[in-house]
């Protein structure tokens, strides 16, 4: 019997794939993100490549898969806008390009796997409608069990050790890193300034948000994944910026081996509040791995504070059990601290003991205006002893509650 249905273009192709993921509950919310920046299709491109805003399909790529492989791979590059990989961790980039799109792709990969034998047991008629599956993986994609229900950083971290000790990964990876389903545009990413960056996480957020409401008022599914990601978070930034001014102002100094008389009697301990200037600001990160994931987003929106306050010098310590690296900033090189924090090579990296942190402060005879740590809050032997006010940054932990400074928990 003949086959009398004209064939697509691959422009219809690609219309039509998108219509059926937005026919799948758990992708409703995905139709803003979709929409944003640009999908074009081009010859030059030998599979598909984003710069996190927008996408471009190589059409001889795209004319070798079938539906389900196309839909995966719509998903794929739109699951790297969702998640902003190539913001979020350009950082990882900077250490280990081949290693950085391999653990956004195996996060990737795993996830849509999960969600297509998820549409396949829970989609009535999806056997029918999908017989080879709703989204299944192009042949070159890598997929590895081990990583399902890891974070992107983990993973890295993880690649990195194996690396490192001798193994040769790439074996694993056929091209060396990147996924031969699609490329990742690190320097286009990296083009975007400050506010098209911030733009681009609202007009994301928002555009999730507004999927979530109407797939909320039609009873659709939700899903875990995009859910997840579009959580909530605490306005990091803003707590951080009003705490460094606070300690400018006054209202945030600690003399914490002199405490105000005035709440002993209450049981409150509370510091002297002292008008005060920022002479040594110190960044503290904890390098033992786990805050890896967001030691980029919370160096840059610490330099943004220090462009303002301009303090006489900043310090930028690793550590992990003890510290491991210690760079000075002085007040007149801060406006190339961009480039001086691209080029940092993160030193550390085993347990975590944040006693180490004041007690060199104090061998070294450096005395803080403030300092900012981040940690995991997975600490040994406490919170240590400081002599200035601290604000913790906690990633993914809201359970930790350090017994002195402010704290800001953070989800990562």
């Amino acid at each position: 019997m003949l086959n009398l249905q004209p064939q697509l273009t691959v422009e219809q192709r690609l219309q039509k794939n998108v219509t059926d993921i937005y026919g799948v509950d758990i992708y409703a919310p995905l139709a803003g993100v979709v929409a944003l920046g640009m999908s074009v299709l081009d010859d030059s491109v030998p599979s598909a490549m984003t710069n996190g805003r927008d996408v471009i399909y190589g059409s001889r790529f795209i004319s070798e898969l079938n539906d389900a492989e196309f839909r995966f791979l719509i998903l794929h590059e739109n699951y790297h806008k969702l998640g902003r990989h190539l913001h979020i961790y350009l950082h990882l980039f900077k250490i280990d390009p081949k290693l950085a799109g391999i653990s956004c792709d195996e996060w990737i990969n795993n996830t849509l796997t999960i969600e297509n034998d998820w549409i396949m047991a829970n989609v009535p008629e999806a056997r029918r409608k999908w017989p080879s599956g709703f989204a299944t993986m192009p042949e070159g994609g890598f997929c590895t069990p081990k990583y399902i229900g890891w974070d992107i950083a983990k993973i890295f971290w993880d690649l990195k050790q194996r690396q490192d000790e001798g193994e040769d990964v790439s074996e694993d990876y056929e091209d060396g890193g990147d996924n031969p389903i699609d490329e990742h545009d690190w320097e286009g990413a990296e083009e975007l300034d400050a506010v098209e960056k911030e733009d681009l996480a609202r007009e994301i957020e928002s555009a999730v948000r507004q999927g979530n409401m109407v797939a909320g008022r039609l009873g659709l599914q939700s899903n875990r994944t995009i859910t997840e990601l579009m959580t909530p978070k605490v306005p990091w930034e803003k707590v951080a910026k009003d705490w460094a001014q606070q300690v400018c102002s006054g209202k945030e100094y600690s003399t914490w081996s002199r405490p105000n008389r005035r709440h002993l009697g209450q049981g409150v301990y509370m510091p002297t509040t002292l008008g005060t200037k920022m002479e040594h600001l110190v960044l503290a990160p904890d390098m033992s791995g786990s805050c890896y994931e967001f030691l980029g987003q919370w160096l840059g929106e610490f330099k943004k504070i220090a462009m303002t306050l301009r303090p006489t010098t900043l310090h930028l310590i690793w550590w992990d059990t003890e510290v491991a690296g210690h760079e000075e900033f002085h007040q007149d090189k801060l406006d190339d601290i961009d480039g001086v924090i691209r080029n940092l090579v993160p030193k550390g990296g085993g347990g975590t003991d944040v006693r180490c942190v004041p007690k060199y402060l104090r061998d070294k005879k450096i005395i803080p205006t403030a300092c900012a740590v981040l940690t995991d809050g997975e600490l040994f032997g406490g919170w240590g002893n400081w002599d200035c006010p601290v604000l913790w940054c906690v990633a993914n932990n809201e359970q930790a509650r350090p017994a002195i400074g402010k704290t800001v928990h953070i989800k990562v």
